[in-house]
């Protein structure tokens, strides 16, 4: 018996002995493995193919400096764990880095809870914005702002990542700015306009604000339509501004860019404030260009849009009947103000957008019939309390007429209530509210407009080069090229957003990031956008405590 139980000892004291190694080889393993189970929905924390991919081609060092002013973050839960799970995301990118990636966490306020004037003025000479956000409760609406922006070096050049609000949405954001430092090659841009007499200085001026604007981003020129494949041929994207009605032979070279497989922006107005045909009246005219947009997807209604809701305003004295005048707000509702949460979010550029403020912008609709193969939608459109106003029978639009009806007012009121019931009807729908869509993207193999008709007089005679399979029709001198391959196109009913630059950060963002979304492949924002999440609350209500932390921060 005594020997039987020496021996159960002996084994069980063996039996220890393996698990303990086992178990410290299992430690030491996971210290220098590191596991993380994604238990998340969508798998928002695992590194995708994609990603992995695109850290694979880093060879040198990168260095991703994280800036988060810790004291002036917003007092939710979400918000106290953003700081160790953004730096949990960039550790386990530096897995798939072949190169060395460094990370550092900067607070740009030195733990204050106040972001000064100098701060705020140094960062954002490199770019890195503050995240601000709006908080309502008991009636009030509150601002509050706070960095939590990345700074990404790479051989010499570096990107902004700014307002990152949920980890689980870095990973979209890192691999775009990745893939724009990776790119050796900058997208070529080129800018047309389509312009009358008296607006050649206009041209002169946004010439001098896009290119200044995009000239570190891309490969800027200036584009002559008439010349075709000549200016045309080796662009990946294709700014074209108009303002005047198209003349055929460069509403051909267009269509013939879109067809061979360039991505085009077409801006558009249907009035113009620069052209006066009486006195204080204002031209509508045709855009040249409606059965091309017809053909590839889009309605442009010549039906001006005003928003009451996203607008300008301006201070000004307001007269009362008893005539006496208090301080006030005139709110110009044909200069539309568009906010971020305008654009669609099932596009890439939503994340990014922040706005964008337009000037008599017109209404955009799909066509009807919708051509076969192509996707409709719309990118960005006004708020719930705009109404459209049809000016084709008017043949102009005088400045009294704006004044009077299209300003905040009961004139005003009473033209969004009317045009709302209107819109119901038309739609065969019992109520809204409407909304009106400012830019579509139309996606898909596009028809040429010319399919069928001849290539118009004067057209240039270079041709694009061409695959053998290509299917062409022959005339004039050309060849027409009768579809496109898969391409998308964005369309704008305004011209004047490019112009308002100079005076809205949203309009130079939209800018950029349209030129970054065109002028690149697609194939990595379907799986990494699915992992976006929306901003958190600023603070947890049920949490009176969080509240009051909340309260002592500096707000705006």
């Amino acid at each position: 018996m005594k020997n039987k139980f020496a021996v159960w000892v002996a084994n069980a004291a063996v039996l220890s002995v393996l698990l303990l190694g086992n178990l410290l080889l299992v430690n030491l393993i996971g210290r220098r493995v590191p596991v993380r189970a994604d238990l998340t929905q969508r798998n928002a924390y695992t590194v995708s193919d994609v990603t992995r991919t695109k850290l694979e081609k880093v060879t040198g060092e990168l260095v991703v400096t994280y800036y988060v002013s810790r004291e002036t973050l917003p007092e939710s839960r979400e918000y106290r764990n953003l700081e160790s799970e953004i730096v949990d995301r960039l550790e386990a990118f530096e897995e798939h880095v072949k190169g060395r990636l460094r990370i550092d966490v900067k607070d740009p306020t030195g733990g204050s809870r106040d972001i000064d004037e100098k701060t705020r003025k140094e960062l954002g000479s490199d770019g890195v914005q503050p995240v601000e956000l709006e908080a309502k409760f008991e009636g009030k609406t509150r601002r509050h702002e706070f960095y939590s922006s990345l700074r990404i070096l790479y051989r010499g050049r570096d990107e902004v990542v700014n307002r990152i609000t949920d980890a689980r949405n870095l990973e979209y954001k890192f691999v775009g700015a990745l893939d724009h430092l990776l790119e050796t090659d900058l997208p070529k841009v080129g800018v047309a306009f389509v312009l009358s007499e008296q607006e050649r200085e206009w041209k002169d001026e946004i010439e001098k604000r896009v290119f200044g604007m995009l000239g570190t981003r891309a490969d800027i020129q200036r584009i002559d339509l008439e010349k075709g494949p000549a200016e045309m041929k080796d662009l990946d994207v294709l700014f074209v501004l108009v303002r005047d009605t198209v003349p055929p032979a460069q509403l051909y070279e267009i269509d013939q860019f879109v067809m061979q497989g360039g991505r085009l922006v077409l801006c558009t107005d249907v009035f113009s404030h620069m052209r006066q045909v009486g006195q204080g009246r204002f031209e509508v005219f045709d855009t040249g260009v409606e059965g091309f947009a017809e053909q590839m997807g889009v309605r442009l209604e010549r039906r001006l849009i005003f928003d009451i809701g996203n607008c300008r305003k301006y201070p000004t004295m307001i007269p009362y009947p008893d005539g006496h005048e208090e301080p006030g707000y005139f709110y110009a509702s044909f200069e539309c103000q568009a906010e971020n949460d305008s654009f669609n979010p099932d596009f890439p550029i939503a994340e990014d957008a922040e706005g964008a403020l337009f000037w008599f912008p017109h209404a955009i609709r799909p066509a009807d019939p919708r051509p076969e193969g192509v996707e409709y939608d719309y990118l960005l459109r006004s708020s719930e309390r705009s109404w459209q106003e049809d000016v084709t029978v008017k043949g102009s639009l005088g400045y009294n007429e704006i004044m009077q009806l299209f300003v905040l007012g009961p004139n005003a009121e009473a033209i969004l209530a009317k045009w709302q019931k209107d819109e119901a009807e038309r739609q065969g729908v019992e109520k809204g509210p409407f909304r009106s869509t400012i830019g579509a993207v139309v996606k898909g193999r596009f028809k040429s407009y010319f399919k069928d008709k001849k290539a118009p007089d004067g057209v240039a005679t270079e041709n694009y080069d061409l695959a053998d399979d290509a299917e062409v029709a022959e005339g004039a001198g050309r060849k027409t090229i009768l579809g496109s391959p898969e391409n998308r196109i964005v369309f704008i009913g305004d011209t004047d957003w490019i112009q308002k630059t100079t005076e809205s950060d949203a309009n130079r963002v939209l800018l950029v990031i349209l030129t970054n979304w065109l002028g690149s492949d697609e194939d990595y924002t379907s799986e990494l956008l699915g992992k976006a999440m929306p901003a958190p609350p600023l603070f947890d209500e049920g949490d009176p405590k969080a509240r009051e932390a909340f309260d002592e921060k500096k707000v705006m």
